[in-house]
């Protein structure tokens, strides 16, 4: 945890600063509708707060010893605010492995996304994202961009489904390759569903994000969890990610896959 927590600082200060600047402007644009909520509703300031956001830390891995000596680790923290008209997710992973004593992976993505009429079936979005991949030859990748999105299944706390569409400027710095600059559109369909009077969680998001510049420069991610919870706050999980990226560093694979298990804790 504390390796992830430096990490983060490590590599997206910067960034953060940004998003943080970000996010606060939009907070104090609704400052004065919040006061008055709190104050029509009679609810102290820390009840608001916890009404209005959601974070979830979650520790995943594996591990295996003997022939080969394998070990992974995953850590992802998500935190999300929404009143009324805004909504704000901030996510952060960091993946690290290693077999035989070797470093395999060392991978660290951050990004925010803010979205205007969240509720409604059509809205609109805007987000930045920073990366780098140790596994993927990745020395540092940053883009932002902005679109629309449709709520195919309106937001219930059971289920919620949407598709997102819009425009990515991206920025990459390869290890062994040229550095790229170009313009992406970026597709997005992410879900949420319970099962089994919610003793199931079903999460999954992919992106597909192809370049407009180059027809060659195209790439897709998934990312599907399964979490039974234990408790109010605790969960048993279970994650996979698929990344394929069709240019990548000199003598790197297109593809990675990941499946993890571990536990979950949301506030």
């Amino acid at each position: 945890m504390i390796l992830f927590l430096y990490k983060t600082f490590k590599i997206a200060k910067i960034r953060l600063f940004l998003l943080i600047c970000m996010l606060f402007l939009s907070l104090n644009i609704s400052a004065k509708e919040a006061q008055d909520s709190v104050a029509k509703k009679g609810q102290s300031v820390l009840l608001w707060i916890k009404q209005n956001t959601n974070a979830k830390y979650s520790l995943d891995g594996n591990y295996s010893s003997g022939n080969v000596n394998r070990l992974l680790v995953a850590n992802r923290l998500t935190f999300n605010y929404h009143f009324k008209i805004y909504e704000f997710n901030v996510v952060a992973n960091y993946i690290y492995g290693n077999q035989n004593k070797i470093k395999t992976e060392d991978d660290y993505f951050s990004g925010m996304t803010a979205s205007i009429w969240h509720h409604s079936s059509v809205y609109i979005w805007g987000s930045v994202v920073a990366e780098k991949s140790y596994s993927r030859g990745i020395a540092d990748r940053e883009n932002a961009g902005a679109g629309f999105g449709v709520n195919l299944i309106p937001k219930e706390k059971n289920r919620s489904l949407s598709l997102t569409f819009g425009y990515v400027y991206e920025n990459t710095n390869f290890i062994a390759l040229n550095d790229i600059k170009t313009v992406r559109t970026s597709l997005r369909i992410k879900g949420k569903h319970m099962f089994l009077k919610k003793k199931i969680h079903l999460n999954h998001e992919t992106f597909l994000q192809p370049s407009i510049i180059s027809s060659e420069n195209y790439r897709l991610r998934t990312l599907i969890s399964l979490e039974i919870p234990l408790g109010k706050a605790l969960s048993f999980r279970s994650s996979y990610q698929y990344v394929y990226e069709n240019v990548v560093s000199q003598g790197k694979k297109k593809e990675d896959n990941n499946l993890t298990f571990g536990f979950s804790c949301m506030y």
